[in-house]
């Protein structure tokens, strides 16, 4: 449960930033540069109250809850296995 819930806080905290980062990365190269900034403000006028830095994040979210969730886990088991065989070593 731990894990769900970090990544769920993780993702609401970094979605609006990854979003600015995938449209510019997503820019062709043959149009002019596209600054941090200008992407931004262009996001800001696409959609009301910021609607443009949050679509899509409800779905990021339900699928954050299992993945951390077995990440999370993953490593607890993995760090329990290494824990075992360290203290079995001579």
């Amino acid at each position: 449960m731990a894990g769900g819930a970090a990544g769920v806080c993780g993702w609401i905290i970094i979605f609006p930033v990854d979003t600015v980062k995938t449209r510019v990365q997503a820019r062709q190269a043959s149009e002019p540069t596209f600054k941090i900034m200008d992407c931004v403000r262009q996001m800001m006028k696409e959609e009301p109250m910021g609607r443009a830095f949050t679509r899509g994040l409800g779905v990021c979210l339900i699928r954050a809850v299992p993945v951390n969730a077995v990440t999370f886990l993953t490593y607890e088991a993995v760090m329990s296995l290494g824990q075992r065989l360290h203290e079995e070593l001579p």
